[in-house]
C-alpha cells in the first residue's frame, strides 16, 4: 500500500457476529468529512449496519486510515462480496472533480459545437457543470457526474439546450412556456436508479423551455450530506424553491399540474372563446 497509494479495505467479523471491524486505507489528499461519511454509508448498507463507530488517523504516511465498527441490525445475516466492497470504495474515495472534466473533455472532443469553461468561483455545487448557450446564464444543472442511467438525460440536455425539439406533446410545451413565476427544482437522484431519469429528464426540458425555471439534478451518492441533512429516504427526491415538492416516479404533466394553478382560467377562457353551438 505504502509503495501504491490506493484505497483498500480490509474486513473483519466479530466471532460472536456482534459487529464487522473494518480497516479502510485512502490516499490522505483525498480524505475529508464528505468521504468518511460516504464510506460510513457504504458499509453500513453493505453490511447491514445499524450504526458505525468511526476514528480517523492521520500522519506522515501518504495514506488516511478509518477504522470503523460496524454494529449489525439484530438477525441480519448477510454474504459480504469484498471485493465488490474494495471496488466500491474506490468509487467513492476518487476525486469527482477530475473523473467530471475527463467526461465532459471527451464530449467536447465530439464537436466542435461544444466547448467546455471551467470557473471554480462560482458560489455553486462542486463538482457540477451548466449547459447552456453562449452569452446566457441559464441552462441545465448537474451537480455530480451524470453517467448509469443519468447518462441519457445527459444526452437529452445537449440536444435540447442545443435547440433538438423535443418529443413531449405540443400542448405540455405551450403549458410550460406560459409558467409565470421562478422556479427552482432540484432532483437528488442516484446512478442505479430507474425511475430517476424519468423525474431529471422532464425538469430539465421544463428549465430549457421555460427561463423563469432552473433545475439542478444532484447525484445523491456525491452529496451525501445534503441527503442526510434534508432526510432522503429514497430517489428521485424533488425540491421546488427549497421545499419538498415529490418523490418517486413522476410524469411531466402531473408535476406541471402542481405548480400550474391557472389551468383551469385558461381552460374557462377558451370555452368562452368559441361560439355558441
Amino acid at each position: 500500500l505504502q509503495e501504491r497509494v490506493r484505497s483498500r479495505l480490509f474486513l473483519r467479523r466479530d466471532r460472536f457476529g456482534r459487529f464487522w471491524s473494518a480497516l479502510a486505507y485512502i490516499p490522505r489528499e483525498r480524505m475529508s468529512t464528505q468521504v468518511r461519511r460516504r464510506i460510513e454509508a457504504m458499509l453500513r448498507d453493505a453490511l447491514g449496519g445499524d450504526h458505525v463507530d468511526t476514528n480517523v488517523t492521520i500522519g506522515e504516511s501518504p495514506l488516511a486510515q478509518l477504522h470503523m465498527i460496524v454494529r449489525p441490525r439484530p438477525g441480519e445475516s448477510l454474504q459480504v462480496d469484498r471485493a465488490a466492497l474494495d471496488d466500491a470504495l474506490a468509487h467513492v474515495v476518487r476525486d469527482w472533480q477530475d473523473e467530471l472534466r475527463e467526461l465532459l473533455e471527451d464530449i467536447r472532443a465530439l464537436s466542435d459545437k461544444v466547448t467546455v469553461v471551467e470557473n471554480n468561483d462560482l458560489d455553486e455545487r462542486k463538482p457540477s457543470f451548466l449547459i447552456t448557450n453562449p452569452g446566457k446564464t441559464s441552462g441545465v444543472r448537474f451537480a455530480g457526474v451524470p453517467l448509469g442511467h443519468e447518462f441519457t438525460s445527459l444526452v437529452l440536455a445537449l440536444l435540447q439546450v442545443g435547440g433538438h425539439p423535443s418529443k413531449e406533446a405540443a400542448d405540455l410545451q405551450e403549458q410550460i412556456k406560459g409558467l409565470k413565476g421562478n422556479f427552482h427544482f432540484e432532483t437528488y437522484y442516484s446512478l442505479s436508479c430507474h425511475n430517476c431519469p424519468d423525474v431529471v429528464q422532464a425538469l430539465n426540458l421544463m428549465s430549457v423551455l421555460n427561463p423563469g425555471i432552473t433545475h439542478t439534478a444532484i447525484d445523491g451518492g456525491v452529496f451525501q450530506k445534503e441527503i442526510e441533512e434534508r432526510e432522503i429516504m429514497g430517489v428521485p427526491t424533488v425540491f421546488l424553491n427549497g421545499e419538498r415538492f415529490g418523490q418517486g416516479r413522476m410524469e411531466l404533466a402531473e408535476m406541471l399540474a402542481k405548480i400550474d394553478t391557472g389551468t383551469g382560467a385558461r381552460e374557462s377562457e377558451k370555452l368562452n372563446a368559441k361560439e355558441p353551438f
